[in-house]
């Protein structure tokens, strides 16, 4: 079968659905979700009223890419310590515990000691 490359301007919620129900599958997965910093990016605020609130932002987001992943397929994640323990904990139940491969740590500040 032949490769497609489709760009889709959406809310991705909105795309991995419409691309679901075409039976789209796909071998590779890169989302960088809302870090919930509580800052302000630009015209796009980085905040919502709670922790869980940003939880029930993303189980959806990533109940969708788990559907649209074919077997075998590998999920990267870009996120900050803000959210990462409800991060790791969604996934784990979306993705099972046992499909976690690695962390990557990148240190963006440098301190002088």
């Amino acid at each position: 079968m032949q490769s497609k490359n489709l760009l889709i301007n959406s809310d991705n919620l909105d795309a991995m659905k419409a691309l679901h129900l075409k039976n789209c599958q796909v071998d590779l997965v890169y989302i960088d979700p809302p870090y919930n910093t509580g800052k302000q990016m630009g015209k796009y605020s980085d905040s919502f009223p709670s922790h869980a609130d940003w939880s029930n932002f993303m189980r959806p987001r990533l109940q969708e890419c788990y559907l649209l992943m074919k077997d075998g397929a590998t999920i990267f994640i870009s996120i900050s310590h803000h959210e990462l323990s409800r991060l790791m904990s969604l996934c784990e139940e979306i993705f099972q515990e046992e499909n976690f491969i690695s962390l990557i740590t990148w240190q963006c500040k440098y301190t002088i000691a």
